[in-house]
């Protein structure tokens, strides 16, 4: 499994990295939403660990374009704000999870893994989505 991290709080984007470090599991960190596009072009990330509020491509954004052009790719929201309807939302712009502060590294782990285990694969690009999340199934025509 290989994450790249989107988050524009340095901080708190360091600590993430460093617990998935721990974790064993290869994660690269950017800090906007232009970068995490030129990132994503060049390595083949499994998951993205998105903060919604990214700065240069706003994360709702983002997670339509990773979704589009990364069909492959599993996408993590983080947010400040833990309200049901904008877990729907960000779910409804292709996200597979969602996650609200405050949250703990070892729940980010959790949901990265069982994220990852919804493809059998990693992907190229070339092919069709692996194993869809369920979430996904739910919030489109």
């Amino acid at each position: 499994m290989r994450v790249l991290i989107v988050e524009d709080e340095l901080h708190l984007a360091a600590a993430v990295q460093e617990g998935l470090r721990l974790a064993a599991v290869p994660a690269d960190t950017v800090h906007d939403g232009e970068t995490a596009l030129q990132h994503l072009a060049a390595t083949g990330y499994d998951i993205v660990v998105l903060e919604r509020d990214t700065p240069v491509i706003h994360g709702e954004v983002l997670c339509r374009l990773i979704h589009t052009r990364h069909p492959c790719c599993r996408v993590l929201m983080l947010t400040t704000t833990g309200r049901l309807d904008d877990e729907v939302t960000e779910i409804g712009l292709g996200a597979d999870d969602y996650l609200a502060r405050p949250f703990g590294v070892p729940e980010i782990i959790t949901r990265l893994r069982e994220l990852f285990g919804f493809s059998s694969a990693p992907c190229t690009g070339d092919e069709a989505p692996q194993a869809p999340s369920p979430w996904r199934s739910l919030f489109r025509a």
